[in-house]
């Protein structure tokens, strides 16, 4: 399927027990997972993010979001 020109697709790797759980998660709401992962994203984005995902200026991500997802 193709990309829409304002998305990009990307990979990620997760357990078996994960893939399994996002399946019954798609399922229960009639969503392809793909379709699940994007959408829990994008709200998690929106919860962590100082600015709107709509606006049109930069996304400024909150200081605890980086440091967790780039620091160990």
């Amino acid at each position: 399927m193709a990309v829409d020109k304002d998305n990009i697709r990307i990979m990620v790797t997760i357990t078996r027990e994960e893939n399994e759980i996002l399946k019954e998660m798609a399922k229960k709401e009639n969503r392809s997972v793909s379709n699940l992962v994007g959408t829990l994203v994008k709200k998690y984005l929106e919860n962590n993010t100082e600015t709107s995902l709509n606006a049109s200026k930069p996304i400024k991500i909150k200081k605890v979001l980086r440091k967790s997802l780039f620091e160990k």
